[in-house]
C-alpha cells in the first residue's frame, strides 16, 4: 500500500479490523470530468476511515497504540443524526430513499448529461453513494461548487469553491492551490469501480460458458454438420461468438487486475 500511512497499512494488512470498514475514497464515486476537482476538496478526509460507532474508532486506535503503528482518522456516522432528512432540494432532484445508489441525491438513472458553463456547480450533484452516507456526504460538500476558473467565483460568498481542474481550492477563511499531481483524481471511486469489473467479468464467464456448452453439443454432432450447411454456418458463428466473448473477458481482467493493483499502489 505504497503511499499510504503506516497506520491505515497495519490496520488493512496486519489485523481483521479493517476487513468490512472502508475509507471515505471507497464510498463516494464522481462523474469523471469532476473527479479533480472533488477529490482535492476532499483531501484532508480521502484517507479518514467510515465507521458506524465512535466505539467502533476507539477499538483500532486502541491496536494501533499495542502495535506502535502511528494513528489513523475516523469519521463517525452516528455523530450525524440517524434520521438525517435531506435538505429540500434533494427532495425535489429526486431522492428516493428506497434507492441502492444516490447521483446527487437523485437515482442514477435519471441523470441527464451535463455541461461545465461559468455557473457553478454544485458538488452534491456530481457524487454518487450509498443512501447509508448520504448524511456524510452532505455534510462534507454541502456547501462545496465547482467552478471553471478562479475568476468565476462570486465575490464576498462564504460558500467553498474548487477549480474543475482541482488547482484552486477557497474556502471561507482559506485557499489552497498550485500543480496537481499525476495521480490525483485516481483515488475516489477505485474500489467500487473494482466491483463493478467484477460483476461484468462475472455475466463474461457465464455467457463463454454457455457458447461452449452450445459448442460441445455441435462439435458432438460434427459428421451431421459437414452434410448440412445450415448446420455447419451456425457452428461457425457459434465459434465466433465464444472468440468474441473470450477478447472482452481478457480485456476486462486485465482492467480489473490493473484497478486492483492500483487500490495498493497509490
Amino acid at each position: 500500500m505504497e503511499g499510504f500511512p503506516e497506520a491505515l497499512k497495519y490496520l488493512q494488512k496486519d489485523t481483521d479490523w479493517a476487513e468490512n470498514v472502508p475509507l471515505l475514497s471507497d464510498i463516494i464515486s464522481c462523474e469523471e470530468k469532476y473527479r479533480l476537482a472533488v477529490e482535492n476538496f476532499l483531501d484532508p478526509w480521502i484517507n479518514h476511515y467510515i465507521v458506524r460507532h465512535e466505539a467502533d474508532a476507539y477499538t483500532a486506535i486502541q491496536l494501533l497504540k499495542q502495535a506502535d503503528k502511528g494513528k489513523a482518522h475516523f469519521l463517525i456516522l452516528e455523530k450525524l443524526g440517524a434520521d438525517f432528512q435531506p435538505p429540500e432540494a434533494l427532495e425535489a432532484s429526486g431522492y428516493n430513499p428506497e434507492a441502492s445508489l444516490f447521483f446527487g441525491g437523485m437515482n442514477a438513472s435519471q441523470l441527464k448529461h451535463r455541461v461545465l458553463t461559468h455557473r457553478p456547480v454544485p458538488a452534491l450533484e456530481v457524487v454518487s453513494y450509498e443512501p447509508e452516507h448520504a448524511a456524510l456526504i452532505y455534510y462534507l460538500l454541502k456547501e462545496v461548487y465547482i467552478v471553471e476558473n478562479p475568476q468565476d467565483v462570486p465575490p464576498e460568498d462564504h460558500n467553498s469553491y474548487v477549480t474543475v481542474s482541482g488547482d484552486v481550492i477557497r474556502r471561507q477563511y482559506s485557499l489552497t492551490g498550485g500543480s496537481v499531481g499525476s495521480f490525483e483524481g485516481k483515488r475516489i471511486g477505485r474500489r467500487r469501480s473494482l466491483d463493478q469489473l467484477s460483476e461484468e467479468i462475472q455475466g463474461l464467464e457465464e455467457k463463454i460458458y454457455q457458447q461452449k456448452e452450445t459448442l460441445t453439443f455441435k462439435s458432438a454432432n460434427l459428421q451431421s454438420l459437414k452434410q448440412n450447411k445450415s448446420l455447419k454456418e451456425a457452428y461457425r458463428l457459434a465459434t465466433q461468438k465464444v472468440n468474441q466473448i473470450n477478447e472482452q473477458y481478457v480485456i476486462l481482467r486485465s482492467k480489473r487486475n490493473s484497478s486492483a493493483k492500483s487500490l495498493t499502489t497509490i
